[in-house]
């Protein structure tokens, strides 16, 4: 008994207590020394939303916002601190990275503005990750699983156009040690979209959206998950013209790994009572789908530099399909005529200036001369929208002018005029309102006189106005638009004033 008791004793010394789950989740938008073009907006929340995702899977979650440099390597101290042999660890970073001598750096929050020849000392003030990966190794965790939301423009950019690092976009490839899965949000030299252009409803970056809702999926591996992403992230971009493909390095042995853990049994096989995982889908699938229907020659022209040497072929062969010349566009609708004739004869011109409309004298009748309008003399202005225009007309008698409110109302091939009635003006107490139409003049030549087309009157007539010389309804100059004797005869037109 004695004996059994010592082998007990000694087998729970050497085998580690149950494995468990831990997670450190870092998001940095705010860059003390930085310029506001060089702060991030949806970092924090990236690392926000993997966080809450893991936490329903079993991890056991240590997250830290815009941290120093001197915060963020002591809670990873603490973090490493708690992990044992066995346990699965996950890490994720959203911020801005670099790459320096062909390897990685994470940029915590209090990096200095550094120009010129800094890279060492931009080197000594950021993050390694090729550090934390080892870091990591050293505690002999199951899975070491390391998810970089990084890629985005190398903010230390230099005077023309070179940048600390040498590059400017996205992050180096790296060389994980073994039990270590690592995801970059873009794939070597490619840089990873904050948001969609335009009006974006999402508060996370296209890399992490496509991201979350996978790492709860119990079906996946995490070879399979990182694919999934991958295929997500290419489609999303590539609506936005943009080369993202993020990429991974798998240095994972033994069976298949799942990150909640329950796919990693035996040779890998799901428990019974779960569904097979699908078979690996070819990432490039449905970028290629894409390219196959895209006419937009400058998102085709990116995507002949996308690193798959498959997508650029059928970029390639696209842009070969495309015709040299785009379509022709539709006529334009025919111009609203630019002449008009009122009911008396006179020849009105019709200009127009965005919601600005304007009708001057082309060439006033005689009576019209009569009365003071000379060519050119304001008509009618105001504001047009739609076949409305609303305005003042300006009306002309017995060289006096007064301007009542009026309203035009277009029509394919003529213009009410609505004139409002209008109170004391040019000795006359009161005016009357009316209504009358005006008529498209069809290849009119203003002449350098203006010669009156026909001798007709003024269009508003006081209630008591006589005119001075005496006309007779038989006059042959007589107004029969006005009818001021009240002959009552017809018109050409039909436009009467009405009173209202």
């Amino acid at each position: 008994m004695r004996t059994l008791f010592m082998f007990l004793l000694l087998l729970c010394a050497i085998v580690p207590a149950h494995a468990a789950n831990r997670a450190f989740v870092v998001g940095v938008d705010r860059y003390d020394s930085l310029g506001p073009e060089k702060q991030l907006t949806r970092a924090v929340n990236d690392a926000r939303a993997v966080a809450a995702a893991l936490k329903p899977l079993g991890f056991t979650v240590k997250s830290i916002e815009n941290p120093t440099r001197r915060d963020l390597n002591t809670a990873w101290q603490d973090f490493l601190n708690g992990i044992t042999a066995g346990d699965t660890i996950a890490v994720f970073f959203a911020g801005h990275g670099v790459q320096i001598g062909g390897l990685n750096y994470l940029i915590p929050r209090d990096v200095p503005n550094l120009t010129g020849n800094d890279e060492t000392l931009l080197r000594d003030e950021a993050i390694s990750l090729q550090k934390l990966m080892d870091d990591a190794k050293a505690r002999a965790p199951r899975i070491s699983l390391m998810i970089i939301d990084a890629c985005r423009n190398n903010p230390f950019t230099l005077p023309g156009g070179r940048s600390l690092g040498g590059v400017q976009r996205g992050l180096a490839r790296i060389e994980p040690p073994r039990g270590s899965f690592v995801i970059l949000s873009a794939g070597a030299g490619e840089t990873a979209l904050d948001r969609l252009p335009g009006s974006d409803p999402e508060t996370t970056s296209v890399f992490t959206r496509s991201l979350v809702p996978l790492l709860a999926r119990r079906d996946l591996t995490l070879q399979q998950l990182a694919v999934e992403v991958r295929q997500s992230v290419s489609v999303l971009a590539a609506k936005a013209n943009h080369p993202q493909t993020p990429a991974y390095w798998d240095e994972l042995s033994g069976p298949a790994v799942c990150l909640t853990g329950t796919c990693a049994q035996g040779n890998g096989k799901l428990p019974p009572d779960r569904p097979p995982p699908p078979a690996p889908v070819d990432p490039d699938a449905s970028l290629l789908a894409v390219i196959a229907t895209l006419s937009d020659r400058a998102a085709l022209e990116q995507l002949t530099r996308h690193q798959s040497q498959i997508v650029r072929g059928a970029a390639r062969t696209r842009l070969a399909a495309l015709p040299n010349n785009p379509p022709p566009s539709p006529p334009p609708p025919p111009a609203e005529p630019k002449y008009w004739r009122t009911g008396g004869g006179s020849v009105l011109e019709l200009r127009t200036n965005g919601d600005t409309v304007a009708m001057t004298f082309a060439e006033p009748n005689t009576r019209a001369r009569q009365d003071g309008v000379a060519v050119g003399q304001m008509y009618f202005t105001g504001r047009r929208s739609g076949i409305k225009a609303e305005g003042r007309l300006r009306f002309t008698t017995n060289n006096c002018s007064f301007e009542p409110s009026a309203a035009l109302t277009f029509a394919a091939k003529s213009i009410t005029v609505d004139i409002a009635a209008h109170g004391a003006a040019c000795g006359q107490p009161s005016w009357y309102a009316g209504t009358f139409l005006l008529e498209p003049v069809a290849n009119f030549t203003p002449s350098a006189t203006g010669s009156p087309a026909n001798s007709s009157g003024s269009s508003m007539v006081p209630p008591s106005q006589q005119p001075s010389r005496q006309p007779s309804c038989n006059d042959p100059d007589y107004n029969v638009f006005l009818d001021p004797l009240g002959c009552n005869k017809p018109h050409a037109f039909d436009e009467r004033w009405k009173k209202r």
